[in-house]
């Protein structure tokens, strides 16, 4: 059911709705509220399966709001909300030591903290902020998943991130990842954009093109939240209602921020090319109206040097008894002849230099206009990828620490770095070894004695190593990786 909300401390209005979708329970959690600081909203997802999930996104949303609550005015947003980030995980933490059956859990975070300054966003995971400005995207987070980072390396489309059976492998988050740290942005807003805060059960269910048309749609905000968490249940359902909670929560702001937006890198260059262009057709105009100016000028000098030409071979006639008079004249024409030279010289020069800086503008004009980025190029062959998938498996394997959580993030950091190489081999063979791939991955995910199974070390009781059976299983795992390479 859609639920309405306001603030009370700046203009914006807002609606949210979160759904079951098609699994037992809702993990999802979100909220709002007013604080010193700014209007809050968050939205959180929850890991870990069973109860661990649900508790960890309730746990994690009302820890961020509290301390958001708790701080001072004058306190900066972006030091605040790293200070209730790091309060929650570490209630997370607390609350599995507390209980036990609870280890594992984790939670995605995405808050959006707004007040007359600008609209500060934090986010951990796959849980998305979307801000809509003029009936397009102006900003949206990136997701910390192993198949983001893919994408953000050119190894994946996002559309093959959003497909792929390792889009829930999280890199950052709350909890039971190997990264806690948010990401933080402040981003100005204008009156009319909309924030829409929302889970990866929303944009996971249909193309990015697709989401963005229901996200710009001139709809009221209640409408919009409604229609599109119906479509969502709707497509869920129609392929086997195995789909996933979804949340979205939105608010449309109804004042300008003091921050301003900056001009875009596409604008910058754009204007730089209509300006380099400007100042080439200025300077094409000036050196053509100097030309046609001292088309005259240079007549008329030509005019005068004849004169002074056929003057002087008069003086040149003329005998050493001649009049005084007419010697004058000619030293005076003479003198003449030199000033129209030099000014006839000035005015080459002139042109020339002007001819040169056209020449260079248009050359600089031509460079801003044609120039590409090249795309990055990947070179590790197939076999390669394979071998360092069974590199890093053998390290894993080998991996320890001075705790039992020191040793089981080390393994599970491994698990990450295998998993992207056997995702980049799917790739370079062209999905030939998919199926075996995936089931690879699966177990890589899905088998706790790889990570969690680690026990003391005989020969040294300070050390936390691999058990028995977790070395059974990298090594089983090994030999089908062997196999897959052994058919590159």
């Amino acid at each position: 059911m859609v639920t309405a909300f306001t603030s009370h401390i700046i203009p914006l209005q807002g609606v949210g709705n979160s759904m079951q979708g098609g699994r037992p329970e809702n993990q999802d959690d979100w909220g709002c509220m007013d604080t010193p600081l700014g209007f809050l909203l968050v939205v959180c997802d929850g890991m870990g399966g069973g109860p661990g999930g649900k508790t960890a996104s309730y746990i994690a949303k009302n820890t961020l709001m509290a301390v958001l609550q708790g701080c001072n005015a004058h306190t900066s947003r972006i030091e605040a909300m790293k200070m209730a980030v790091s309060k929650a995980n570490d209630a997370l933490y607390q609350k599995m030591d507390e209980s036990p059956q609870l280890k594992g859990m984790g939670s995605t975070l995405v808050a959006v903290l707004i007040n007359q300054q600008s609209a500060v966003i934090a986010h951990l995971g796959d849980s998305r902020c979307y801000r809509i400005s003029h009936g397009r995207v102006a900003h949206r987070t990136d997701d910390h998943s192993l198949v983001g980072e893919l994408v953000r390396n050119n190894a994946l489309t996002e559309e093959q991130a959003r497909t792929s059976p390792q889009s829930n492998v999280i890199m950052r988050g709350l909890g039971n990842t190997s990264n806690h740290t948010a990401e933080i942005t402040e981003v100005p807003y204008q009156k009319g954009d909309r924030f829409f805060v929302c889970t990866d059960g929303v944009w996971g269910v249909m193309p990015h093109e697709q989401l963005v048309q229901r996200l710009t749609s001139q709809q009221t905000l209640s409408d919009l939240v409604d229609n599109l968490s119906a479509e969502i249940d709707q497509i869920g359902f129609s392929t086997g209602g195995h789909h996933d909670n979804h949340t979205l929560a939105a608010i449309e702001m109804n004042t300008d921020s003091i921050l301003k937006d900056k001009m875009s890198k596409i604008l910058k260059i754009a204007l730089a090319v209509l300006t380099a262009l400007l100042v080439v057709s200025i300077v094409f105009n000036i050196v053509c109206s100097a030309k046609l100016s001292a088309l005259p000028k240079m007549a008329e000098l030509e005019k005068k040097n004849q004169e002074l030409e056929s003057n002087m071979a008069l003086y040149q006639n003329v005998k050493d008894g001649d009049t005084k008079e007419l010697i004058t004249k000619v030293e005076v024409l003479r003198y003449e002849k030199e000033l129209l030279e030099e000014s006839q010289a000035t005015l080459i020069s002139k042109i020339d230099s002007l001819e040169k800086k056209l020449t260079e503008l248009q050359q600089k004009a031509s460079d801003n206009t044609q120039s590409k980025p090249q795309a990055a190029k990947s070179g590790a062959t197939a076999q390669e990828l394979a071998q360092r998938a069974i590199n890093l498996l053998a390290e894993m394997e080998k991996a320890k620490g001075s705790t039992w959580p020191e040793a089981a993030k080390k393994k599970a950091e491994y698990r990450t770095k295998i998993v992207e190489q056997l995702l980049m081999l799917d790739k370079k063979t062209g999905g030939k070894f998919n199926s075996r791939i995936a089931a690879i991955n699966r177990e890589l995910k899905s088998t706790d004695p790889l990570t969690d199974k680690v026990a003391v070390n005989p020969k040294n009781k300070n050390e936390y190593i691999s058990t028995g059976p977790a070395k059974d299983k990298i090594q089983q795992l090994s030999k089908k990786i062997q196999e897959i390479k052994k058919q590159l």
